[in-house]
Parts: structure tokens; C-alpha cells; sequence
């Protein structure tokens, strides 16, 4: 896969479409209801993948809070950095997913969406501990990543493994996110069929739209 440089330096799956501008807010040209569906659906990838991979879920909201549209709520852990990098890809590709399903997927919109997911990429990186490094870019052609360094498509493409097993549970989560706006984390458990767990950690994490 190419990845595209955009103007201003990030690297996105989708090219930024010829003159579209990177001020202010990236619209999706979505209904409010078509938003919502798509912001429970990036969510709910948050969840499960958090949950498959340990760690704590509080709670998941389509409430906004004061950054974010909607939001998944995990408590302490810690655990292999690249866990946590992988949960935060599962919210943009499971969106992309829902977008595509819903048959209102375009190039120009995924490449919206993308960008939409910017927090989510910084937080990855904010989190890797030195010397480790997400790349969010292309690698040369033939070219294999060094140790501690992980390609952001990898973990998208480890996410989307994951996605495509639990798929139906995503779905079922975020219909009932849809339906209740704000669910516990035993009704997400009850939903996915995952067990919460209570590994114990000194690291706070938070994956968000």
C-alpha cells in the first residue's frame, strides 16, 4: 500500500483530495444520524479490542466531552505498547468498515474520516516508550521494519484481523450505544462476550474519536 503525504507532512491511506484545505473542520457530509452511527461504530472497535487485549473498560458514551464527539473510557493498565497502538487503530478502521457497509464510503470521505482519527495516531505515538517508533508513512519497497520500529499499517492490518473475527459484536455494541448513548462496562462485557478484566497497572489510558 502507498501511503500519501499530505500538506502538511502527515501520512494518510487515502490522498488528500487535490485542493481540499486542512483548516478548520473536516466535514463528512453525513446526516446527524449517519455521524452518529459512524462515531458508535469507531467506538465500539475502541472497546473490543481494548477488551481483547486486557485491558479495563469503564465505560463507552457517544456524549461529547469538551475534545471529543464521543469517547471509550479505560482505567490503569499497562501492558506491550503495541496492545494499546493496535486498540487505537481499531476505532479508524472499524469506521471505515461502517462506512463502506453503509454503502457511503468515497475516497474523499475515508480520507476525511482518516484525518478525523488524528488524536488517536498522536496518541500512539505519545505512547510508545523510547527507543520503540510507530512509523505513520511509507516503508521503502522491500524494505523490513527494524526491531522496536512498527508501521501504523501493520497495526491497522492486525486490528482489522480482529475486527473481522468480532465483527458482528462491534455491531451489536454499537447498536446498543446507539440505543442507550452510554453503556457500563459490565453491559459492554454482557454485549461483546469478552470478560472484563482488572489487570492492575501504573499506565492510564483513553481511546477516543
Amino acid at each position: 500500500m502507498t501511503w500519501h503525504r499530505n500538506d502538511d507532512g502527515v501520512y494518510t491511506r487515502h490522498a488528500q483530495p487535490p485542493g481540499h484545505p486542512l483548516r478548520g473542520a473536516l466535514d463528512l457530509g453525513l446526516t446527524a444520524e449517519e455521524v452518529t452511527r459512524y462515531d458508535a461504530h469507531h467506538e465500539a472497535g475502541h472497546a473490543v479490542l481494548g477488551l481483547l487485549k486486557g485491558m479495563p473498560v469503564r465505560r463507552a458514551t457517544l456524549e461529547p466531552n469538551d475534545l471529543h464527539s464521543a469517547h471509550v473510557e479505560f482505567g490503569p493498565w499497562s501492558g506491550p505498547w503495541w496492545s494499546y497502538a493496535i486498540m487505537m487503530a481499531a476505532g479508524d478502521r472499524a469506521g471505515d468498515r461502517w462506512l463502506r457497509e453503509a454503502d457511503l464510503w468515497t475516497a474523499q470521505r475515508a480520507w476525511i474520516a482518516e484525518r478525523g482519527c488524528d488524536s488517536d495516531r498522536r496518541k500512539v505515538a505519545e505512547t510508545v516508550p523510547e527507543p520503540s517508533v510507530v512509523i505513520f508513512g511509507a516503508l521503502p519497497a522491500g524494505a523490513q521494519p527494524q526491531q522496536g520500529v512498527a508501521h501504523y499499517q501493520a497495526l491497522q492490518d492486525e486490528a482489522d484481523f480482529w475486527l473481522d473475527m468480532y465483527w458482528p459484536r462491534v455491531q451489536r455494541l454499537a447498536g446498543a450505544m446507539i440505543e442507550h448513548c452510554e453503556l457500563s462496562a459490565h453491559r459492554i462485557s454482557e454485549l461483546t462476550g469478552i470478560p472484563l478484566t482488572q489487570t492492575a497497572a501504573s499506565v492510564s489510558t483513553e481511546g477516543e474519536a
